[in-house]
């Protein structure tokens, strides 16, 4: 069995103030978003996490190919 980390932070708790979280959650959902121009690469990945209180939260990373 493993210990959790004591100091991990609810989805409740993220703003724009603070760059740093420890966050335990589940992916809900997870999808790709295509570029318009460009129909075959994908420009950004998009999911929806749950935390262990049920805040759910939409995360959107941006995927910068060269």
């Amino acid at each position: 069995m493993y210990l959790l980390r004591q100091n991990t932070n609810s989805i409740k708790d993220i703003n724009p103030e603070t760059e740093n979280w420890i966050l335990i959650a589940r992916v809900i959902r997870l999808w790709f978003v295509s570029d318009f121009k460009k129909s075959k690469s994908p420009f950004s990945m998009e999911m929806v996490i749950q935390d262990k209180e049920v805040n759910c939260f939409i995360i959107s990373f941006l995927i910068v190919l060269y």
